[in-house]
Protein backbone atom coordinates (compact mmCIF):
# COMPACT_ATOMS: atom_id res chain seq x y z
CA UNK A 1 0.00 0.00 0.00
CA UNK A 2 1.02 3.15 -1.03
CA UNK A 3 2.83 4.49 2.63
CA UNK A 4 1.80 7.81 2.18
CA UNK A 5 -2.09 7.23 1.71
CA UNK A 6 -4.47 8.38 4.39
CA UNK A 7 -4.94 4.81 5.59
CA UNK A 8 -1.81 3.61 5.73
CA UNK A 9 -1.20 7.28 7.75
CA UNK A 10 -4.10 6.87 10.21
CA UNK A 11 -6.52 4.14 9.42
CA UNK A 12 -4.59 1.15 8.43
CA UNK A 13 -4.59 -0.70 12.50
CA UNK A 14 -7.56 -0.93 14.57
CA UNK A 15 -7.99 1.69 16.70
CA UNK A 16 -7.29 1.62 20.61
CA UNK A 17 -9.50 2.75 23.49
CA UNK A 18 -7.77 6.32 23.47
CA UNK A 19 -8.17 7.14 19.78
CA UNK A 20 -11.80 5.56 20.37
CA UNK A 21 -12.47 8.02 22.79
CA UNK A 22 -10.71 10.76 20.94
CA UNK A 23 -13.17 10.42 18.14
CA UNK A 24 -16.31 10.28 19.98
CA UNK A 25 -15.47 13.68 21.03
CA UNK A 26 -13.93 15.15 18.30
CA UNK A 27 -15.63 13.05 15.15
CA UNK A 28 -12.57 13.93 12.74
CA UNK A 29 -13.67 11.03 11.20
CA UNK A 30 -16.82 10.18 9.73
CA UNK A 31 -18.83 7.31 8.05
CA UNK A 32 -17.98 8.85 5.03
CA UNK A 33 -14.14 8.43 5.55
CA UNK A 34 -14.88 4.58 6.22
CA UNK A 35 -16.97 3.97 3.20
CA UNK A 36 -14.32 5.76 1.03
CA UNK A 37 -11.67 3.34 2.68
CA UNK A 38 -13.92 0.50 1.69
CA UNK A 39 -14.37 2.31 -1.76
CA UNK A 40 -17.89 2.10 -2.35
CA UNK A 41 -19.64 5.06 -3.92
CA UNK A 42 -22.13 6.73 -2.62
CA UNK A 43 -25.70 7.56 -4.22
CA UNK A 44 -25.59 10.34 -6.14
CA UNK A 45 -28.62 12.01 -3.98
CA UNK A 46 -26.10 11.41 -1.32
CA UNK A 47 -22.51 11.93 -3.18
CA UNK A 48 -22.60 15.62 -3.63
CA UNK A 49 -22.80 16.63 0.75
CA UNK A 50 -20.59 16.20 3.38
CA UNK A 51 -23.75 15.47 5.78
CA UNK A 52 -26.67 13.87 6.13
CA UNK A 53 -27.77 9.86 5.84
CA UNK A 54 -25.16 8.09 3.55
CA UNK A 55 -26.78 6.01 1.06
CA UNK A 56 -26.17 3.40 -2.03
CA UNK A 57 -27.13 2.69 -5.38
CA UNK A 58 -25.52 -0.40 -5.29
CA UNK A 59 -28.10 -3.40 -4.07
CA UNK A 60 -24.73 -5.11 -3.21
CA UNK A 61 -23.24 -2.62 -0.57
CA UNK A 62 -27.61 -1.73 0.27
CA UNK A 63 -27.84 -5.36 1.58
CA UNK A 64 -24.34 -5.01 3.77
CA UNK A 65 -26.04 -1.78 5.30
CA UNK A 66 -28.56 -3.50 8.02
CA UNK A 67 -26.24 -6.09 8.93
CA UNK A 68 -23.65 -2.92 9.90
CA UNK A 69 -26.87 -1.76 11.63
CA UNK A 70 -28.06 -4.85 13.27
CA UNK A 71 -24.35 -5.54 14.32
CA UNK A 72 -24.00 -1.31 16.31
CA UNK A 73 -26.94 -2.54 18.09
CA UNK A 74 -25.14 -4.99 20.17
CA UNK A 75 -22.73 -2.22 21.12
CA UNK A 76 -23.09 -0.72 24.74
CA UNK A 77 -24.86 2.43 24.99
CA UNK A 78 -22.98 3.99 28.03
CA UNK A 79 -19.46 5.56 27.55
CA UNK A 80 -17.01 2.89 29.34
CA UNK A 81 -19.38 0.12 27.53
CA UNK A 82 -18.93 1.25 24.51
CA UNK A 83 -14.76 2.17 24.37
CA UNK A 84 -14.63 -1.33 26.22
CA UNK A 85 -16.26 -3.02 23.09
CA UNK A 86 -14.45 -0.88 20.12
CA UNK A 87 -11.23 -1.63 21.85
CA UNK A 88 -11.38 -4.77 21.57
CA UNK A 89 -11.68 -6.46 18.21
CA UNK A 90 -12.67 -9.52 19.55
CA UNK A 91 -16.08 -8.42 20.88
CA UNK A 92 -17.39 -7.76 17.19
CA UNK A 93 -15.39 -10.47 15.32
CA UNK A 94 -17.57 -13.07 14.88
CA UNK A 95 -20.43 -11.16 13.25
CA UNK A 96 -18.37 -8.83 11.39
CA UNK A 97 -16.58 -12.10 10.17
CA UNK A 98 -20.38 -13.39 9.39
CA UNK A 99 -21.24 -10.56 7.22
CA UNK A 100 -17.95 -10.43 5.39
CA UNK A 101 -18.23 -13.89 4.49
CA UNK A 102 -22.07 -13.37 2.98
CA UNK A 103 -21.37 -10.12 1.22
CA UNK A 104 -17.49 -9.85 0.54
CA UNK A 105 -17.31 -12.04 -2.37
CA UNK A 106 -20.07 -10.32 -4.16
CA UNK A 107 -18.79 -6.63 -3.67
CA UNK A 108 -15.12 -7.35 -3.48
CA UNK A 109 -14.69 -10.47 -5.59
CA UNK A 110 -11.70 -10.29 -8.20
CA UNK A 111 -13.97 -11.36 -10.82
CA UNK A 112 -17.20 -9.61 -10.24
CA UNK A 113 -18.07 -6.75 -11.69
CA UNK A 114 -16.88 -3.92 -9.86
CA UNK A 115 -18.89 -1.16 -11.12
CA UNK A 116 -20.06 0.37 -7.82
CA UNK A 117 -16.40 0.28 -6.26
CA UNK A 118 -14.59 3.38 -6.85
CA UNK A 119 -11.75 3.76 -9.19
CA UNK A 120 -8.19 3.58 -6.53
CA UNK A 121 -6.18 7.10 -6.38
CA UNK A 122 -3.19 7.17 -4.75
CA UNK A 123 -4.03 10.07 -3.27
CA UNK A 124 -7.43 8.96 -1.68
CA UNK A 125 -8.91 6.95 1.10
CA UNK A 126 -8.72 4.16 -1.87
CA UNK A 127 -5.28 4.27 -2.96
CA UNK A 128 -5.75 0.33 -4.09
CA UNK A 129 -8.40 -1.93 -5.51
CA UNK A 130 -9.47 -4.37 -2.60
CA UNK A 131 -9.52 -8.20 -3.33
CA UNK A 132 -11.50 -10.28 -1.50
CA UNK A 133 -9.48 -13.17 -2.55
CA UNK A 134 -6.55 -11.53 -1.33
CA UNK A 135 -5.82 -12.16 2.61
CA UNK A 136 -4.46 -8.75 3.51
CA UNK A 137 -7.07 -7.29 1.78
CA UNK A 138 -9.36 -9.17 3.30
CA UNK A 139 -8.49 -8.33 6.67
CA UNK A 140 -8.26 -4.13 5.69
CA UNK A 141 -11.87 -5.05 4.34
CA UNK A 142 -12.71 -6.24 7.92
CA UNK A 143 -11.21 -3.32 9.66
CA UNK A 144 -12.85 -0.99 7.84
CA UNK A 145 -16.65 -2.70 8.49
CA UNK A 146 -15.39 -2.97 11.89
CA UNK A 147 -14.70 0.83 12.21
CA UNK A 148 -18.12 1.37 10.33
CA UNK A 149 -19.81 -0.74 12.87
CA UNK A 150 -18.19 1.38 15.37
CA UNK A 151 -18.83 4.63 14.13
CA UNK A 152 -22.63 3.41 14.10
CA UNK A 153 -22.35 2.56 17.93
CA UNK A 154 -20.97 6.00 18.34
CA UNK A 155 -23.87 7.81 16.58
CA UNK A 156 -26.48 5.69 18.99
CA UNK A 157 -24.31 7.08 21.63
CA UNK A 158 -24.42 10.90 21.49
CA UNK A 159 -27.60 10.61 20.37
CA UNK A 160 -28.91 8.61 23.93
CA UNK A 161 -27.21 10.89 25.58
CA UNK A 162 -28.72 13.70 24.81
CA UNK A 163 -31.29 12.30 27.32
CA UNK A 164 -29.44 10.88 29.68
CA UNK A 165 -27.82 13.29 31.74
CA UNK A 166 -26.36 10.79 34.25
CA UNK A 167 -23.79 9.96 32.00
CA UNK A 168 -20.11 10.00 33.42
CA UNK A 169 -17.20 10.96 30.99
CA UNK A 170 -13.65 10.27 32.38
CA UNK A 171 -12.33 9.04 29.60
CA UNK A 172 -8.90 11.41 28.98
CA UNK A 173 -9.47 13.09 25.65
CA UNK A 174 -4.85 13.17 24.56
CA UNK A 175 -4.95 11.52 21.35
CA UNK A 176 -4.09 13.81 19.06
CA UNK A 177 -5.92 14.57 15.73
CA UNK A 178 -3.11 13.24 13.58
CA UNK A 179 -2.88 10.07 15.73
CA UNK A 180 -6.70 9.21 15.00
CA UNK A 181 -6.94 10.18 11.04
CA UNK A 182 -3.44 10.77 10.30
CA UNK A 183 -2.01 14.01 8.97
CA UNK A 184 -2.46 13.38 5.40
CA UNK A 185 -6.42 12.69 6.08
CA UNK A 186 -6.34 16.08 8.02
CA UNK A 187 -4.78 17.66 4.63
CA UNK A 188 -7.69 16.47 2.97
CA UNK A 189 -10.46 17.45 5.17
CA UNK A 190 -9.03 21.23 5.26
CA UNK A 191 -10.72 20.88 1.05
CA UNK A 192 -14.03 20.33 2.37
CA UNK A 193 -14.32 21.70 5.17
CA UNK A 194 -13.72 20.63 9.15
CA UNK A 195 -16.24 19.03 11.34
CA UNK A 196 -16.58 21.88 14.65
CA UNK A 197 -14.56 20.39 17.64
CA UNK A 198 -17.27 19.76 20.51
CA UNK A 199 -15.81 20.91 24.05
CA UNK A 200 -14.25 18.74 26.39
CA UNK A 201 -16.97 16.88 28.57
CA UNK A 202 -18.20 18.11 31.64
CA UNK A 203 -18.90 16.42 34.73
CA UNK A 204 -22.12 14.92 35.14
CA UNK A 205 -24.14 14.20 37.98
CA UNK A 206 -24.07 10.75 38.85
CA UNK A 207 -27.68 9.95 40.27
CA UNK A 208 -29.15 6.47 39.90
CA UNK A 209 -31.25 7.74 37.01
CA UNK A 210 -29.10 5.99 34.60
CA UNK A 211 -31.62 4.39 32.15
CA UNK A 212 -31.90 0.87 33.02
CA UNK A 213 -31.41 -0.60 29.61
CA UNK A 214 -27.96 0.50 29.35
CA UNK A 215 -25.86 -2.56 28.59
CA UNK A 216 -22.76 -4.09 30.41
CA UNK A 217 -19.34 -2.68 30.13
CA UNK A 218 -20.36 -0.58 32.79
CA UNK A 219 -17.70 -0.12 35.63
CA UNK A 220 -17.31 0.20 38.41
CA UNK A 221 -20.58 -1.52 39.59
CA UNK A 222 -21.55 0.77 42.07
CA UNK A 223 -22.22 3.18 39.21
CA UNK A 224 -25.10 0.93 37.92
CA UNK A 225 -26.16 -0.77 40.76
CA UNK A 226 -29.41 -1.08 42.07
CA UNK A 227 -31.08 0.78 39.40
CA UNK A 228 -29.89 -1.35 36.52
CA UNK A 229 -30.95 -4.82 38.15
CA UNK A 230 -34.30 -5.25 36.33
CA UNK A 231 -33.05 -4.59 32.35
CA UNK A 232 -36.53 -4.06 31.28
CA UNK A 233 -37.41 -1.12 33.52
CA UNK A 234 -38.37 2.41 31.84
CA UNK A 235 -36.79 5.23 31.74
CA UNK A 236 -37.83 7.93 34.10
CA UNK A 237 -38.03 11.66 33.49
CA UNK A 238 -35.78 13.44 33.51
CA UNK A 239 -34.70 14.89 36.99
CA UNK A 240 -37.46 12.62 38.74
CA UNK A 241 -36.63 10.20 41.00
CA UNK A 242 -37.80 6.49 41.03
CA UNK A 243 -40.56 5.82 43.70
CA UNK A 244 -39.32 3.41 46.78
CA UNK A 245 -41.59 0.47 45.76
CA UNK A 246 -39.88 0.57 42.63
CA UNK A 247 -35.98 0.60 43.56
CA UNK A 248 -34.40 -2.94 43.80
CA UNK A 249 -34.26 -4.21 46.83
CA UNK A 250 -30.50 -3.13 48.49
CA UNK A 251 -28.19 -4.96 50.67
CA UNK A 252 -28.48 -3.98 54.21
CA UNK A 253 -26.26 -0.95 55.29
CA UNK A 254 -25.06 0.24 51.78
CA UNK A 255 -24.94 3.58 50.96
CA UNK A 256 -26.12 5.22 47.68
CA UNK A 257 -23.00 6.66 45.44
CA UNK A 258 -22.73 9.60 45.63
CA UNK A 259 -23.96 12.12 43.68
CA UNK A 260 -20.47 13.78 42.03
CA UNK A 261 -17.82 11.76 41.24
CA UNK A 262 -14.18 13.88 40.48
CA UNK A 263 -13.38 14.04 36.84
CA UNK A 264 -10.27 11.55 37.08
CA UNK A 265 -8.91 9.14 35.24
CA UNK A 266 -7.57 7.33 38.41
CA UNK A 267 -9.75 3.92 38.67
CA UNK A 268 -12.67 4.18 41.38
CA UNK A 269 -11.33 1.07 43.75
CA UNK A 270 -8.01 3.52 44.59
CA UNK A 271 -10.88 4.22 47.78
CA UNK A 272 -11.21 1.53 50.33
CA UNK A 273 -15.11 2.18 51.12
CA UNK A 274 -15.63 2.27 46.88
CA UNK A 275 -14.39 -1.40 46.72
CA UNK A 276 -15.92 -2.48 49.42
CA UNK A 277 -19.63 -1.09 48.03
CA UNK A 278 -18.51 -2.74 44.96
CA UNK A 279 -17.83 -6.09 46.05
CA UNK A 280 -21.32 -5.89 47.92
CA UNK A 281 -23.32 -4.66 44.91
CA UNK A 282 -21.34 -7.62 43.16
CA UNK A 283 -22.25 -9.96 46.27
CA UNK A 284 -26.03 -8.64 45.27
CA UNK A 285 -25.97 -9.88 41.76
CA UNK A 286 -24.51 -13.36 41.78
CA UNK A 287 -26.88 -14.12 44.59
CA UNK A 288 -29.64 -12.80 42.29
CA UNK A 289 -28.18 -14.78 39.34
CA UNK A 290 -27.65 -18.15 40.93
CA UNK A 291 -30.36 -18.22 43.55
CA UNK A 292 -33.12 -16.39 40.65
CA UNK A 293 -34.55 -14.15 43.86
CA UNK A 294 -36.60 -11.23 43.38
CA UNK A 295 -36.06 -9.19 40.02
CA UNK A 296 -34.64 -10.71 36.88
CA UNK A 297 -31.21 -10.10 36.89
CA UNK A 298 -29.60 -9.61 32.77
CA UNK A 299 -27.65 -12.46 32.65
CA UNK A 300 -24.71 -10.82 30.14
CA UNK A 301 -25.29 -7.68 32.68
CA UNK A 302 -23.80 -10.22 35.68
CA UNK A 303 -20.89 -12.05 33.18
CA UNK A 304 -19.23 -8.46 31.89
CA UNK A 305 -19.57 -6.95 35.19
CA UNK A 306 -17.57 -10.02 36.39
CA UNK A 307 -15.12 -9.36 33.87
CA UNK A 308 -14.70 -5.79 33.73
CA UNK A 309 -13.73 -6.05 37.34
CA UNK A 310 -11.01 -8.64 36.98
CA UNK A 311 -9.75 -6.59 33.96
CA UNK A 312 -9.90 -3.10 35.41
CA UNK A 313 -8.37 -4.41 39.28
CA UNK A 314 -5.80 -6.81 37.43
CA UNK A 315 -3.02 -5.39 39.97
CA UNK A 316 -5.06 -5.45 42.82
CA UNK A 317 -6.33 -9.25 42.34
CA UNK A 318 -2.86 -10.27 41.57
CA UNK A 319 -1.32 -9.46 44.54
CA UNK A 320 -4.62 -10.77 46.44
CA UNK A 321 -5.07 -14.00 44.70
CA UNK A 322 -1.15 -14.74 44.67
CA UNK A 323 0.14 -18.06 42.84
CA UNK A 324 -3.30 -19.04 42.30
CA UNK A 325 -4.22 -15.74 40.26
CA UNK A 326 -3.84 -17.13 36.66
CA UNK A 327 -6.16 -20.62 37.61
CA UNK A 328 -8.71 -18.84 38.84
CA UNK A 329 -9.15 -16.18 36.26
CA UNK A 330 -9.12 -18.73 33.77
CA UNK A 331 -11.43 -21.05 35.72
CA UNK A 332 -13.36 -17.80 35.81
CA UNK A 333 -13.49 -16.95 31.84
CA UNK A 334 -14.47 -20.80 31.09
CA UNK A 335 -17.02 -20.60 33.40
CA UNK A 336 -18.68 -17.29 31.80
CA UNK A 337 -17.54 -18.80 28.07
CA UNK A 338 -19.77 -22.01 29.05
CA UNK A 339 -22.93 -19.71 30.35
CA UNK A 340 -22.63 -17.79 27.04
CA UNK A 341 -22.93 -21.05 25.28
CA UNK A 342 -25.67 -22.48 27.09
CA UNK A 343 -27.72 -18.80 26.72
CA UNK A 344 -26.78 -19.36 22.66
CA UNK A 345 -27.97 -22.70 22.25
CA UNK A 346 -31.12 -22.23 24.41
CA UNK A 347 -32.48 -19.02 21.38
CA UNK A 348 -29.67 -20.65 18.67
CA UNK A 349 -32.05 -21.07 15.21
CA UNK A 350 -28.96 -23.12 13.24
CA UNK A 351 -29.53 -25.86 11.35
CA UNK A 352 -29.28 -29.36 13.27
CA UNK A 353 -25.63 -29.97 12.41
CA UNK A 354 -24.39 -26.44 13.28
CA UNK A 355 -27.04 -27.29 17.05
CA UNK A 356 -25.18 -31.00 17.38
CA UNK A 357 -21.41 -28.89 16.83
CA UNK A 358 -22.65 -26.62 19.81
CA UNK A 359 -24.00 -29.46 22.23
CA UNK A 360 -21.49 -31.80 21.96
CA UNK A 361 -18.98 -28.81 22.22
CA UNK A 362 -20.83 -28.12 25.99
CA UNK A 363 -20.58 -31.62 26.97
CA UNK A 364 -16.90 -31.75 26.43
CA UNK A 365 -16.56 -28.58 28.58
CA UNK A 366 -18.68 -29.51 31.15
CA UNK A 367 -16.70 -32.84 31.49
CA UNK A 368 -13.19 -31.16 31.41
CA UNK A 369 -14.76 -28.98 34.13
CA UNK A 370 -15.68 -31.49 36.46
CA UNK A 371 -12.46 -33.51 35.80
CA UNK A 372 -9.31 -31.12 35.92
CA UNK A 373 -7.78 -30.54 39.23
CA UNK A 374 -5.47 -27.10 40.12
CA UNK A 375 -2.37 -26.65 42.32
CA UNK A 376 -1.05 -28.59 44.93
CA UNK A 377 -4.13 -29.29 46.75
CA UNK A 378 -5.78 -30.32 43.14
CA UNK A 379 -8.63 -27.76 43.81
CA UNK A 380 -11.16 -28.33 41.46
CA UNK A 381 -12.90 -25.86 39.38
CA UNK A 382 -15.71 -25.10 41.30
CA UNK A 383 -13.61 -24.24 44.64
CA UNK A 384 -11.53 -22.12 42.75
CA UNK A 385 -14.69 -20.24 41.26
CA UNK A 386 -16.04 -20.04 44.40
CA UNK A 387 -12.49 -18.43 45.55
CA UNK A 388 -12.83 -16.19 42.50
CA UNK A 389 -16.36 -14.88 43.52
CA UNK A 390 -14.99 -14.55 47.04
CA UNK A 391 -12.53 -12.47 46.04
CA UNK A 392 -14.10 -9.66 44.30
CA UNK A 393 -17.84 -9.75 46.01
CA UNK A 394 -18.14 -9.99 49.48
CA UNK A 395 -19.85 -13.25 50.37
CA UNK A 396 -19.60 -16.78 51.78
CA UNK A 397 -17.95 -19.36 49.43
CA UNK A 398 -20.76 -21.88 50.80
CA UNK A 399 -23.25 -19.68 49.79
CA UNK A 400 -22.20 -19.48 46.33
CA UNK A 401 -21.33 -22.89 46.27
CA UNK A 402 -24.54 -24.10 46.56
CA UNK A 403 -26.38 -21.10 44.05
CA UNK A 404 -23.55 -22.87 41.42
CA UNK A 405 -24.85 -26.13 42.33
CA UNK A 406 -28.26 -25.10 41.64
CA UNK A 407 -27.11 -23.27 38.73
CA UNK A 408 -25.76 -26.10 37.21
CA UNK A 409 -28.32 -28.55 37.53
CA UNK A 410 -30.58 -26.30 35.87
CA UNK A 411 -28.15 -26.43 32.54
CA UNK A 412 -27.55 -29.52 32.99
CA UNK A 413 -30.98 -30.73 32.23
CA UNK A 414 -31.06 -28.50 29.39
CA UNK A 415 -28.06 -29.68 27.96
CA UNK A 416 -29.67 -33.29 28.41
CA UNK A 417 -32.88 -32.44 27.03
CA UNK A 418 -30.53 -30.56 23.72
CA UNK A 419 -28.51 -33.73 23.72
CA UNK A 420 -31.41 -36.44 23.71
CA UNK A 421 -33.28 -34.51 20.61
CA UNK A 422 -29.81 -34.58 18.94
CA UNK A 423 -29.10 -38.49 20.18
CA UNK A 424 -26.18 -37.97 21.44
CA UNK A 425 -24.29 -40.47 23.77
CA UNK A 426 -24.98 -39.43 27.53
CA UNK A 427 -22.59 -41.70 28.82
CA UNK A 428 -20.28 -39.87 31.57
CA UNK A 429 -22.07 -36.58 31.12
CA UNK A 430 -23.29 -37.30 34.17
CA UNK A 431 -21.46 -37.69 36.96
Amino acid sequence: MNGSSATADGLSQYWNRQQWASSLSRKKVTIRHIIECLGFKLAVSAAGSNKGMVKFDEPKVTRLAPGIEKLSETVPLDRDGLLDALSNRAYLEPGVDKLLEEHGPGIWGQHVNRSHLLTPRADSLYPKDLIFENADDKDMIRMHMHRWIGFKACHRHRNNRVSDVTEIDREPDTASDAEILGSHTLRQNEKVGRTARTATPTIRENGDSRPATAPAFQTPVAQILPRSLNPSTKRQNSGSQPSASKRAPKISGVQDTPSRVPNSSQPMDSSVNDRKLRRRKLADLIVRYLYRVGQEVNENFVLESLENELKRNEALYRTEMGNLYECQCEVLRTWIDMRRKITAMQTSTEDAAERFIAVNSLQVDYVVWESTRYGEELLTSDDLLCKAFSTVAIGVPKFFSDGLAKLSEREKGLLFSASAELGLDQDGFYS
